[in-house]
């Protein structure tokens, strides 16, 4: 059964999914994602010029309303296990600075399990992240206090060998990576309220598909 409690959207290079919030929330969180991805675009390249591109991303989301949570971005590398998605995930249970509950990770595999069922979303991320070479997943949810957060994780597949759905292809390759950069951010409302116009006439100059995923409890 769909689990309406949810979201989950694929735009550009990004998986964005929130649990939680509303359907203005997760408007609202698509919308940041898309313009901080498009600003980045204007000042580097998401190939060659990574890390610009990322800092950008962050300084465009701080400039929004999302507040950065504590230390700048954690890195870490991890052997690929598997897939790309299971690697993932299994890293989330021993990152530094961050932790995420269970049921963020619960919502984070249930938005890959629908990635994997929906064919046009994963050409695009193939396209658009050039097989791996950058991608990013952030999750949505609110805290005990009310306030909206999220995650930005921007990972880069490192192997010899890229396939087509890079992120559920089986490595046979020991020195295969994944790339690890992440951070966290708290919405200030007030700030995103002070740009909301400017955001809105942004996206009508720009456009960027987006592909709604269906999500179900992996819970049962």
């Amino acid at each position: 059964m769909e689990d309406k409690n949810r979201s989950a959207v694929v735009t550009g290079p990004t998986i964005v999914s929130m649990e939680g919030g509303s359907l203005q929330d997760f408007d609202d969180v698509t919308d940041c994602t898309l313009i901080a991805s498009l600003n980045a675009d204007l000042e580097a390249s998401r190939f060659t010029h990574s890390q610009q591109w990322f800092n950008s991303y962050g300084s465009c989301l701080d400039w929004i309303g999302w507040e950065p949570v504590g230390d700048s971005y954690t890195q870490r590398r991890d052997t690929i296990s598997g897939n790309v998605v299971q690697t993932y995930l299994t890293s989330l249970s021993s990152r530094q600075n961050t932790k995420l509950g269970s049921s963020v990770i619960n919502l984070l595999i249930d938005s890959f399990d629908a990635v994997k069922g929906n064919g046009p979303a994963i050409y695009s991320l193939d396209q658009e992240t050039a097989r791996g070479e950058l991608f990013q997943v952030t999750p949505f949810w609110r805290d005990g206090a009310g306030k909206l957060r999220m995650q930005v994780s921007r990972l880069k597949l490192v192997a010899s060998v890229k396939s087509g759905q890079f992120l559920f292809f089986e490595m046979d390759d020991d020195s295969a990576s994944l790339l690890q950069h992440y951070a966290e951010f708290v919405l200030n409302e007030a700030r995103l309220n002070e740009k909301r116009q400017r955001i809105q006439q942004k996206l009508k100059e720009n456009r960027m598909a987006r592909f709604k995923l269906r999500l179900t409890s992996s819970q049962g």
